[in-house]
């Protein structure tokens, strides 16, 4: 099943695969002889409950090598649920490895003073706290673990204990810029869409800027950044035209060795010439094509040229929904990428650093980068969307850390979220198992619900003209709060929990 299946229902348009990979071995001995060794009693741990027989419980437990399946004796016969992550301390590791369930309103303020005892660390308000935090986001609170995330609060401040948690249980490194990333992402300002048509509509801007300060080589190297999409490696291959839409257009080919800037002076005649934007940007390249000057001087003040750059970026740095397949949203970031460093070291080198442009570029870097550290741990991705009639934000992240995308059971599950005018907020909930596809739809009132449902069919006949046997269900969202689901989904997969007081339990004597 293909992503673009999905936007399709929305757009009417006619590819990233959901794929499974394969399990991790979770039963090697030597492996969980040395996890069971290196516990130390008082310490928390947590896993996800397999199996309860008795007072003999199986837990998977995930370390960074993978997971592993461990065999221990609870200290008291309680009915724990199976399924849940549920966090533990460790009472012997001796013979055989004894663990209690960890509740959360019950005797937690008093582990949490005994780790910050046994780190040596004060017991305040705020450290009790922190430790409260830890055990309730399934972190360790071992005496290494805990100093290290006291200093990071007492560099960074108690205010931003909430991100350092996140980041830490995500395993992405702690930083200023990761902090400011993790709390634009939670409060909804970290969509790439927004800065990228910034980014393109500034563009233009960043050209006549950097020539009036009479930096024109650098300018140069700006616009060939932008162009470098369309370079190729030979001057005998032609230019081709722009197609008549202005949201479509063919390859325009480069010569890599074609020089970018030229001296002060008028238009050449075949520029001047040229009836629209796009014509312009057509002669410019055929220019670059025969080795000629460039006089970018001029083209920076000609209003077409920057209408023209305008929309090249964006068709340039956007994706239609049948270019999302793993090839083109690489190529996509890659380029992005790219970019985004050129114009910096320009803005650099310019006054136009502490402008809003030279704000929005380091913000971006900032946002690609900490994208780039999340894709190497997890299945999540922004797609910045061009749909019929407007522009749209998704996000995209498939269950389970990218070591183990599938499930014991061979299901593959994920969650695409997007934000369109005409439909709201979108949430799409997606189960594989082989030919089987659930989905679950939530939309933000009554009205999209009728219209999704009354458009679903062409959803499940193009699924089924794929050999694929789909289930649907529609909902209205339970809340009208904007929030970033996939981020929440990501963060709550990743916890483990300590039990509720009132979860039912049978301690026997």
């Amino acid at each position: 099943m293909q992503l673009s299946d999905i936007l399709k229902a929305f757009t009417g348009q006619n590819n990233i695969s959901i794929s499974g990979g394969e399990n991790i071995s979770v039963s090697n001995p030597q492996l969980i002889k040395q996890f069971i060794q290196a516990l130390t009693p008082g310490q928390i741990i947590s896993g996800e409950v397999k199996d309860v027989t008795g007072d003999l419980l199986k837990l998977l437990v995930t370390q960074d090598s993978g997971q592993l399946m461990v065999s221990a004796k609870l200290d008291q016969n309680i009915a724990l649920p199976t399924g849940k992550n549920i966090l533990f301390q460790v009472k012997n590791t001796g013979s055989t490895l004894s663990l209690s369930p960890l509740y959360e309103n019950m005797a937690m303020e008093k582990t949490g003073a005994m780790a910050l005892e046994q780190a040596g660390i004060p017991v305040t308000e705020a450290t009790l706290a922190l430790t409260g935090t830890l055990m309730k986001e399934g972190m360790p609170i071992d005496k290494e673990s805990l100093t290290n995330m006291y200093q990071q609060v007492t560099q960074y401040g108690q205010e931003q204990l909430s991100n350092l948690v996140d980041l830490q249980k995500l395993q992405l490194p702690i930083s200023p810029e990761n902090l400011e990333q993790m709390g634009n992402y939670k409060n909804m300002t970290h969509q790439l869409l927004q800065g990228l048509e910034q980014f393109s509509t500034e563009l233009p801007k960043v050209l006549e800027g950097l020539v009036a300060e009479g930096k024109e080589t650098i300018a140069g190297q700006v616009l060939k950044a932008v162009l470098e999409p369309l370079v190729v490696p030979s001057p005998e291959e032609a230019v081709e035209t722009f197609k008549a839409q202005p949201e479509q257009k063919e390859t325009i080919l480069l010569r890599e060795d074609a020089p970018i800037m030229g001296k002060e002076n008028s238009l050449p005649t075949e520029l001047s010439k040229a009836t629209d934007g796009k014509a312009l940007l057509q002669e410019v390249v055929k220019l670059l094509q025969r080795g000629e000057d460039v006089p970018i001087k001029e083209l920076v003040r000609d209003e077409r040229f920057a209408e023209a750059i305008k929309e090249f970026q964006k068709q340039e740095l956007m994706l239609s929904p049948e270019e999302t397949t793993k090839e083109k949203i690489k190529e996509l970031y890659s380029k992005l990428g790219k970019q985004l460093q050129v114009v910096s070291e320009a803005l650099d080198k310019s006054t136009l650093l502490e402008t809003n442009l030279g704000k929005n570029v380091t913000q971006m870097n900032q946002n690609v980068n900490f994208l780039n550290q999340m894709n190497q741990m997890y299945a999540y991705i922004q797609l910045p969307l061009k749909m019929s009639g407007n522009d749209a934000h998704g996000e995209l992240y498939v269950y389970s850390n990218k070591k183990r995308l599938s499930s014991e059971n061979g299901e593959v599950s994920a969650l695409l979220h997007l934000d369109m005018d005409s439909l709201g907020p979108v949430d799409v909930y997606v189960a594989m198992q082989y030919e089987k596809v659930s989905t679950q739809f939530y939309l933000k009132d009554e009205e999209m619900l009728d219209f999704i449902n009354d458009h679903m069919n062409i959803l499940t006949d193009r699924l089924k003209a794929r050999g694929y046997d789909m289930s649907v269900t529609t909902s209205v969202r339970s809340t009208t709060v904007e929030e970033n689901t996939c981020m929440k989904e990501l963060l709550s997969t990743h916890s483990n929990i300590p039990l509720l007081a009132t979860e039912s339990f049978d301690v026997r004597a």
